[in-house]
């Protein structure tokens, strides 16, 4: 009777183990493919971001380098005429701001040294610009490492034994290489060359 136990037991032991091995592989296979999902959304999330966040920073750029402009235009036509021999610019009709800028154009027109304090260029949306793009671009090729990383591990774990089988009983089939469209993957031309 013991002897009879003992080979029933083995088959079902066998059947127990091969059930164990086979959702341990099918939750694998289903593991990777929602990592590749993942990965992809994060991809076209990157592409995304490039295509909305540059021209933002770039457009913001560009507003202060005119606002920029536009200042150094005033003092321009400020300083125009400041000559010696020319009466003093009415320094109530300037801007505040301005008015250092007018005082000591007067004063080198006077023959007098000063020491003029010139707004700092404003360089800091350009670099703001510059770092958004490297940045940007950094995370699009993170993302997209990230991405043929996932499918080269989901395809390995679908052709290779015995998890192919299991692969081939549940429908995972190995995936293609190219799942972003092609503007996506495309790197815009922002200054319009």
């Amino acid at each position: 009777m013991e002897g009879g136990l003992i080979l029933l037991l083995i088959p079902l032991g066998a059947a127990l183990l091969f059930l164990i091995v086979w959702a341990v592989l099918l939750n694998k296979l289903a593991q990777l493919s929602g990592q590749v999902n993942l990965t992809i959304g994060t991809l076209a999330a990157q592409y995304e971001q490039r295509l909305n966040l540059i021209p933002d920073t770039l457009r913001a750029a560009r507003e202060a380098v005119q606002a920029q402009r536009d200042y150094l235009d005033k003092m321009l036509e400020v300083r125009k005429g400041m000559h010696p021999g020319v009466e003093p610019v009415d320094l109530g009709s300037i801007p505040p701001d301005y008015v250092p800028v007018a005082v000591a154009s007067a004063a080198a027109a006077a023959g007098r040294q000063v020491s003029e304090s010139n707004p700092a260029m404003n360089v800091e949306a350009y670099t703001e610009l510059q770092r958004s793009m490297k940045d940007t671009e950094k995370d699009v090729t993170a993302a997209r490492r990230f991405y043929w990383a996932a499918i080269a591990e989901y395809n390995t774990a679908v052709k290779s034994f015995p998890s192919s089988i299991v692969a081939a009983v549940h429908g995972y089939r190995a995936l293609p290489t190219a799942k972003i469209t092609k503007e996506l993957e495309t790197k815009p031309d922002y200054f319009g060359s």
